[in-house]
């Protein structure tokens, strides 16, 4: 079975720049071609914002409040219904 991730807006919200490489390396030998990476939180809203996002992916160790609010951030937005969220 083979999926077409080529069209999926990924955000991937990580402090640490290691990991950032190496979760990006892995989503796009899966096909993933649209993959954004935010160092702080204006640039998660901006994404958010303007519904640019379809898959978060956020590291819990930006402080669990911080995970939290950016993952309720993504749900209560406009086409938040079928965003999908990983921590």
């Amino acid at each position: 079975m083979t999926h077409d991730f080529q069209s999926v807006r990924v955000l991937l919200r990580n402090p640490d720049s290691h990991s950032r490489e190496i979760v990006t390396g892995t989503l796009a030998n899966h096909g993933c071609r649209q993959i954004v990476t935010a160092d702080h939180d204006g640039e998660v809203d901006h994404y958010l914002q303007a519904d640019m996002i379809d898959l978060l992916i956020c590291d819990a160790d930006l402080g669990l409040r911080e995970a939290c609010d950016t993952v309720r951030h993504m749900r209560n937005r406009p086409a938040g219904d079928n965003s999908f969220a990983l921590s």
